[in-house]
């Protein structure tokens, strides 16, 4: 059977994405997270390479099997356009919801991070074109 192939944004140390390959049916080909503790344990239970990116106002291109350790918004996608890729996921549940401390109230709010999502997906379909 063909495995889906993801990339996968935020991943953090990687628990959502083990649940994906404990059903044998997935493969993650790049993963990222801005940290880079939680990049370097991805690193260590997944086996992808890791590589940390820090320059703040450059881009850098996803490639299969990297971990990459950057900010998501600093990352280009078109590399993997060619790539087999059935799912781009981004989660992140930190920015799902914000708790008023004065309020005592819950607010959803939107995520910023949808938009990287949006554009991985967008570049790998060669939808959006860089404007860098």
């Amino acid at each position: 059977m063909k495995k889906i192939k993801i990339i996968s944004l935020f991943s953090g140390a990687g628990g959502l994405d083990s649940g994906f390959l404990m059903t044998r049916r997935f493969e993650i080909i790049f993963a990222n997270d801005i940290l880079t503790l939680a990049a370097e344990t991805y690193s260590k239970n997944f086996g992808l390479k890791l590589e940390i990116f820090s320059e703040k106002d450059k881009v850098t291109q996803a490639r299969p099997g990297v971990i990459l350790a950057c900010d998501v918004a600093n990352i280009g996608f078109s590399v993997l356009s060619d790539e087999d890729v059935d799912i781009v996921m981004g989660v992140t549940l930190p920015g799902l919801f914000y708790c008023s401390r004065t309020k005592q109230t819950l607010y959803a709010v939107p995520l910023a991070e949808a938009k990287h999502t949006l554009k991985a997906i967008l570049e790998r379909c060669n939808i959006l074109k860089r404007q860098r």
